[in-house]
């Protein structure tokens, strides 16, 4: 989108840590002269603290805009409120999911008219297409999520040679082609009742990290955190994502450890051979992915002294475990089980485990 424009991305690395972009590299890039506006993406459903970034921009008034659409927390969080506008998406992986449409939340009166009156000038989405799209979504999800089928559905996938993890996502992506023709359409009124209907459950009027359903995966986070590694491994096995993040056993990472607000949109783990892992993974039984978003590194132009090496490393060596709000305890405990067994083949699994805080974790 922003080359459609004639725009050039100038990519910022972030910081292991946080996921927050670095301050050095952010203050090279904005003394380019013809710098128009900060794009920061809050990602995996991590939220960064953008002070820092704010300080930064104001010293050339350069303008923000806040890229939410992987860390909806719930109708609370509309955005940071100096930031120039805040995207929301509702899309099929989503976690509040309309099967589409987004929001914008626009502070500029100025803009926000201009928006308004672009909007206005758009076709209006077919209720046929949307209901297409509800269908679509619903053949993926049902299967993903119900156990019974998703073991039948990968059994029968494997004779054939189906990848069907490809199938699926393929399938859930947003805009597989047309990508600025079909963004420029109204929501029918189909869609914005579900979005209304979505905003309107209980489960989405507050932050959701304060839902019970978030005590299993903070449970499980902190649980993988406090891994030890393997006695015949050493931190620097995944480079700095290992000596400046958490360690999790055979050198297992997982990134924005130590984000401003760490909600759960997708549980992304960095390992040192992702395919291996997930090799070893699907032989325990856990379906794991390795390009489960659109997530892209934006390679820096011509002539740019900054390259975004730990963006890099981090596209390079991310994996994404299948856990999420819904999960089971049961679920979430095999799966700690199965970890260790991988980090650890020859010592058993660590103290404490799942079980320790299954009472209230109890969805």
């Amino acid at each position: 989108m922003i080359r459609h424009h004639g725009l050039i991305p100038i990519p910022v690395d972030i910081d292991p840590k946080t996921l927050a972009p670095k301050r050095i590299q952010l203050q090279r890039a904005l003394k380019r002269p013809r710098a128009v506006l900060f794009l920061a993406a809050h990602l995996y459903g991590r939220r960064i603290d953008l002070s820092e970034c704010l300080d930064i921009l104001q010293e050339g008034s350069t303008p923000l805009i806040e890229d939410c659409a992987e860390s909806f927390g719930g109708v609370g969080f509309t955005g940071h409120q100096e930031a120039e506008m805040s995207l929301f998406s509702f899309g099929g992986i989503k976690v509040a999911t309309a099967f589409g449409g987004g929001i914008a939340t626009v502070r500029n009166p100025g803009v926000l008219n201009e928006m308004r009156a672009l909007q206005g000038s758009y076709a209006v989405q077919s209720r046929w297409d949307y209901l297409k799209r509800v269908i679509k979504y619903s053949a993926v999800a049902i299967p993903l999520n119900v156990p019974a089928i998703n073991v039948g559905v990968r059994r029968a996938c494997v004779p054939f040679g189906i990848d069907h993890k490809s199938y699926a996502v393929g399938m859930v992506r947003g805009f597989p082609d047309r990508l600025m023709e079909r963004l420029r359409e109204s929501p029918c009124c189909a869609l914005l009742d579900m979005l209304y209907r979505q905003l309107s459950m209980s489960i989405y009027c507050n932050n959701l990290d304060s839902t019970p359903c978030c005590a299993l995966l903070d449970m499980l986070y902190r649980q993988l955190s406090n891994y030890r590694m393997s006695q015949h491994q050493t931190q620097t096995d995944v480079g700095s994502f290992v000596e400046t993040g958490l360690p999790l056993a055979s050198g297992f990472t997982v990134p924005g450890g130590e984000a401003f607000v760490k909600e759960y949109w997708l549980f992304p783990v960095l390992v040192q051979d992702p395919e291996a892992v997930l090799r070893e993974l699907a032989r325990h039984g856990v379906d794991a992915y390795q390009g489960a978003t659109q997530l892209a590194l934006v390679e820096p132009p011509e002539g740019f002294p900054d390259y975004p090496e730990e963006a890099a490393r981090m596209m390079e060596k991310v994996i994404y475990l299948p856990v999420h709000r819904r999960v089971p305890l049961k679920d979430a405990n095999t799966l700690l089980t199965i970890v260790d067994k991988i980090g650890n083949p020859k010592g058993g699994r660590a103290k404490g485990g799942v079980e320790g805080g299954a009472h209230n974790a109890r969805l």
